[in-house]
């Protein structure tokens, strides 16, 4: 349900619309997020729905993002971009620590009881690429991006030892690193 809203045609014109309708999907994600962190007892079963909901959530605030540049652009004052933007950035920040932290929290699971998690399929590494593809576009407004594009990136080629596709993906940020200068990236492409 929140991919297919988060997907929709939104109304043409109107971006405050657009923005108004991300505080349903953030707070229904959000709390999703929660409930998979509060039963930490069954953590492994939660792991792909998570990896999914992060996704959303990145997702979610780079359209943020670019709705109140949109909205900052089309004239010289706007209460509704100033407000938005600095809460998608808070937003982006959010989702980047947690996608680090169960990156990192996924490999030591892996390392020591790989058993558990054996039936997983490779979600995570893609919430890991998007991750680390927001981190290399948006350096300048997320603290400590540096640091953090490394542990997930090292998280990412730990995944390329279990899944073929993380390997795929170490090539394609590999790939995009090599030609940032030339390289555009849209996370609605991916």
């Amino acid at each position: 349900m929140l991919y297919t809203r988060a997907y929709s045609p939104k109304p043409q014109g109107n971006p405050n619309a657009l923005l108004e309708e991300y505080v349903e999907l953030d707070i229904a994600t959000r709390a999703l997020v929660e409930a998979m962190i509060m039963q930490t007892s069954r953590w492994g079963d939660f792991y792909e729905c998570f990896a999914t909901c992060t996704c959303l959530l990145l997702f979610l605030y780079c359209r943020q993002l670019r709705a109140a540049n949109t909205i900052s652009a089309a004239g010289p004052f706007s209460p509704t971009a100033d407000d938005i933007a600095p809460k998608a950035i808070a937003g982006l920040n959010f989702t980047i620590r947690i996608i680090a932290d169960t990156t990192t929290d996924l490999n030591d699971q892996l390392a020591h009881r790989p058993h558990l998690l054996a039936p997983c399929s490779p979600v995570t590494p893609y919430s890991a690429y998007h991750c680390l593809m927001v981190l290399s576009h948006l350096e300048h407004l997320i603290p400590e991006a540096d640091t953090r594009f490394h542990n997930i990136f090292a998280s990412l080629h730990f995944f390329a030892k279990r899944w073929g596709v993380a390997g795929q993906l170490v090539n394609k940020v590999e790939m995009f690193l090599a030609d940032a200068d030339e390289t555009q990236w849209c996370f609605m492409d991916e």
